[in-house]
């Protein structure tokens, strides 16, 4: 009898677990709601991909529920409960360039990726938030990056000056 209650007890841990530990990584990294900046709006796209077909669009000073982000891209929640993805460049720099340096400043830090461009690339790591890197090469606002582990990879390094979305404040 004590075995089948351990055994229901780590069952239903487990099940508990990735959506608890889904729930922390999203309020390290990203935004609860999120408010227009943009005069003109902004594309809601199928995917996060500015290739994905646009199926509406979000307009200036209007909030949204965030549900789920990537590097420079916010799944949010529409008023008809549909979703869609929008390419939304936080109002703070995500990283500070200082010559051949990148500081992090991403709260949660910048996934590396095998490959720049390619939100599906692998995820080999993450550059952490407040630690500074060697910038090994530059492709437009991706940066490669080595991790103290020796793992080299890309990051999305924002646009700055381009603020597109406001954080809600909590």
């Amino acid at each position: 009898m004590l075995y089948k209650t351990v055994f229901s007890f780590v069952i239903i841990f487990m099940l508990f677990l990735p959506w608890s530990c889904q729930k922390v990584i999203k309020k390290a990294g990203i935004p609860e709601k999120i408010t227009i900046l943009k005069k003109e709006g902004i594309s809601v796209r199928q995917a996060a991909d500015s290739n994905a077909p646009v199926i509406t669009s979000v307009f200036y000073k209007y909030q949204y529920q965030v549900i789920d982000g990537l590097p420079a891209w916010y799944k949010i929640k529409l008023p008809g409960g549909e979703y869609g993805w929008i390419c939304a460049n936080p109002a703070e720099n995500w990283t500070e360039q200082q010559e051949n340096k990148v500081k992090i400043l991403l709260k949660g830090g910048i996934s590396l990726r095998e490959e720049p461009y390619n939100k599906d690339s692998k995820i080999t790591g993450v550059a952490a938030e407040q630690y500074t890197f060697d910038i090994l090469e530059t492709d437009y606002s991706h940066f490669k990056i080595s991790l103290p582990d020796n793992k080299a990879g890309w990051i999305y390094a924002g646009k700055p000056g381009d603020p597109w979305v406001e954080f809600a404040q909590n």
